[in-house]
């Protein structure tokens, strides 16, 4: 059932590691964005989409989430941005894409400066939507917040502890070039074949 929603949705898995906590989604960006870079994305072109494996991400202990955790998650999500910064390098057919864009659950308003927190931590500023999402990415998140609240349960159940299914999106950012100066390097990266593009 996950394959076949990820292909509905057109999302892919573009590396052979099993510690890669990333699979990615081409998709058109729905507003403009200036990054902090100088980079402008405009409404329409294409961006990479982040989407957590949840089957890769590191099993929270029962207690919650503590220090070794945590430095675990930090190195998994280095490898996997390296990863993506590997893939930009390797396939040519992304030389038209410059941003990656991720939308991240966070139920309070505490939780949502964690999360930007988490993001800037890595390189990726938070941009705040500038218009109301259509009704079809509505309907999406909503579909996406039940799904992910499901894989989390089957995977990972501590990771519901005080998580509710309806939760806001924060909007993540990053450059290509920018990620590609923080994480790249060509002889350290395998990289599947990833997805034919259009």
């Amino acid at each position: 059932m996950d394959r076949r929603l990820w292909r509905a949705q057109g999302v892919f898995e573009f590396s052979a590691s099993s510690e890669c906590v990333f699979r990615l989604a081409i998709e058109p960006a729905e507003q403009d964005v200036r990054l902090r870079d100088g980079v402008v994305v405009e409404r329409g072109e294409p961006v990479i989409v982040l989407h957590f494996w949840n089957e890769h991400l590191p099993a929270m202990p029962r207690e919650g989430p503590n220090f070794a955790w945590a430095n675990l998650l930090r190195r998994r999500m280095n490898h996997s941005l390296g990863e993506i910064a590997a893939f930009f390098e390797a396939d040519p057919r992304l030389g038209k894409i410059r941003a990656v864009h991720a939308r991240l659950a966070s139920p309070t308003p505490g939780e949502r400066q964690t999360v930007r927190r988490f993001g800037e931590r890595f390189g990726f500023e938070t941009i705040v939507s500038a218009a109301r999402p259509s009704l079809s990415r509505r309907v999406q998140d909503w579909m996406d917040k039940i799904w992910s609240w499901i894989m989390v349960w089957t995977y990972n159940p501590p990771g519901l502890k005080g998580r509710s299914v309806m939760q806001r999106r924060e909007y993540l950012w990053i450059s290509k070039a920018a990620l590609q100066s923080r994480f790249g390097s060509k002889d350290r990266r395998e990289v599947g074949e990833g997805q034919p593009l259009e």
